[in-house]
């Protein structure tokens, strides 16, 4: 610990002094800790809008995805189907729809691969209830593989 001279009135006070003993000015230790606080708080607050644009332009990028869109609406009508909200022949007939959809976006869009795996997947599905080879049971299993898109 050394002495060092106040700017105000010229006594000696120590350099880890955050103000004179003698006058009460400020000194440059005082200053520097304020300084780092304001930048401690500016780099927290520019880490948490960093954060908060980054997981809100995860969840854009998701939901703005066709693929989780019509995953989505496709879960539905299994739920319903399960639930029996609809019936066999309803349900068969929405996820053709459904599928027919994704179809179309699948073509404007090249042929996207996720579109083409979603496409070929709700087919299985319909296919699968309409030869009455899925119990409602089992319908849990394609809700889960259906919420990967």
């Amino acid at each position: 610990m050394a002495l060092i001279n106040c700017k105000e009135c010229g006594k000696q006070i120590s350099d880890t002094a955050k103000i004179c003993i003698h006058c009460g000015a400020k000194t440059e230790t005082a200053q520097k800790l304020r300084l780092n606080r304001k930048d401690a708080i500016i780099a927290t607050l520019v880490a948490i809008a960093m954060i908060a644009i980054v997981i809100i332009g995860m969840y854009y990028v998701k939901t703005s995805n066709p693929s989780y869109r019509y995953s989505k609406e496709a879960i539905k009508i299994l739920e319903n189907y399960k639930d029996n909200a609809i019936t066999r022949k309803q349900a068969i007939r929405e996820l053709n729809s459904l599928s027919y959809q994704v179809k179309e976006e699948s073509e404007k869009k090249d042929n996207d691969t996720s579109l083409f795996l979603l496409y070929t997947k709700l087919g299985v599905i319909s296919l699968k209830i309409e030869l009455e080879e899925v119990d409602r049971i089992d319908i849990n299993d394609y809700i889960e593989e259906l919420k990967e898109f």
